[in-house]
């Protein structure tokens, strides 16, 4: 394993994934500023506490490998929503953050937009009421079809990720959002999904099941000037980090 990867260019997103497991690793805390730890200090839930700094870890890890900034030296603002912005590199970069139980994931494009989430499906929530209130009607006819509990919970959280990772590419808020507007269509053999009433604007989309139980869902789009590219072709590459050995394993590619 090394610190490489192919070129961040236009129509290809990169997403880094970070166990969430043990005890946060003093690699991991090098790669923390003094007001994150601050921050982190005044949560009261130790598995929060856990989850919080070891994702902005690899968010500052991640993003220092395309800017070349130093991990700490990395400067952030919020939009007025609350999404992230990097305003110290040189370049252009979208970038967005997430993590689950056991697993947090930064995904990172060269221009435009993206957004990933990572849920686990043995979650305790009453997927029912959620479905009722956020999907569209055809996602809620589908799940109401499926007659095995746990066939429903893996179907409702790949509409859930996929739902969650578009509103945070736009840099929008769960209740700012009309998700109900908006249905995913049921996958085949797990290919990337398809937006119903987006699709023309250019997002492209990628949902992958893993460690059994969870769900990464990816949404990307393109700069605006090249949102008319309706052929274009999302390259999706997936890498595990190692923060002991500052080292990455490829995963796994897909294309949308």
């Amino acid at each position: 394993m090394s610190l490489a990867t192919p070129p961040l260019t236009e129509h290809v997103v990169h997403a880094w994934l970070l166990p969430l497991s043990g005890e946060l690793s003093t690699a991991l805390l090098a790669y923390i500023t003094p007001e994150e730890k601050n921050r982190a200090a005044t949560m009261q839930s130790e598995q929060r506490k856990k989850e919080w700094l070891a994702s902005r870890a690899l968010l500052r890890v991640c993003l220092s490998h395309y800017t070349g900034i130093s991990p700490v030296d990395l400067r952030f603002e919020k939009t007025e929503a609350g999404k992230p912005i990097l305003i110290n590199a040189a370049s252009e970069i979208a970038f967005n953050l997430s993590h689950g139980p056991r697993w947090a994931v930064c995904a990172v494009a060269a221009a435009g937009d993206v957004g990933v989430d990572v849920d686990c499906e043995t979650r305790r929530n009453r997927i029912d009421d959620i479905a009722a209130q956020y999907f569209h009607a055809q996602e809620q006819t589908v799940l109401v079809a499926i007659q095995d509990e746990h066939a429903r919970r893996r179907a409702f959280f790949r509409y859930w990720t996929l739902k969650e990772a578009y509103i945070k590419a736009k840099g929008e808020t769960l209740n700012g959002t009309r998700l109900q507007e908006y249905a995913f269509l049921p996958s085949v053999h797990q290919q990337p999904a398809t937006l119903l009433n987006a699709t023309s604007d250019g997002w492209r989309f990628a949902h992958r099941r893993f460690d059994d139980d969870h769900h990464l869902a990816l949404a990307s789009k393109c700069a605006e000037s090249n949102t008319d590219d309706s052929g274009a072709v999302m390259q999706y590459s997936f890498w595990q980090w190692d923060p002991v050995l500052n080292a990455l394993q490829t995963l796994t590619t897909c294309e949308s």
